[in-house]
């Protein structure tokens, strides 16, 4: 019994200090911006499709990051609004967007669907959260 509290101090002084001396593990991350191809520095939503594509939404356009750099999708793209508010993607691999201006689209195989092009659309409206935003 004599050498069990010599052991216990030892541990507690040996725990302390090489905590003192030993750093914690910091979390590893990349902080991308506008410099890295990003479209906006204001995000509203990032997802990851079953590609392992990330989505990012911002205010001016859709972003896709595949891990080296972004592609951006803008009205010009054919994107109905460039302020992307929510992505979800479905069981067919179609990336569902709701927009700032209230309106809903998908993208697949690269190409926009709205109520310009697809009229399935046009019965579609979005469900505003608890704020009264879509």
């Amino acid at each position: 019994m004599h050498g069990s509290p010599r052991k216990f101090v030892f541990f507690l002084f040996s725990a302390v200090f090489l905590r003192l001396i030993l750093p914690a593990q910091s979390p590893n991350y990349i902080h991308y911006t506008t410099y890295d191809g990003l479209a906006s520095q204001v995000t509203y939503c990032v997802m990851q499709d079953s590609k392992g594509f990330i989505w990012i939404g911002t205010e001016n356009g859709l972003c896709r990051f595949d891990g080296r750099e972004f592609k951006t999708f803008t009205t010009d793209d054919g994107l109905p609004d460039n302020e992307v508010l929510q992505i979800t993607e479905d069981k067919t691999n179609r990336l569902w967007l709701t927009l700032f201006n209230g309106g809903a689209c998908y993208m697949k195989d690269g190409k926009f669907y709205s109520v310009q092009n697809d009229t399935t659309l046009a019965h579609i409206q979005p469900v505003k959260n608890f704020m009264g935003y879509y």
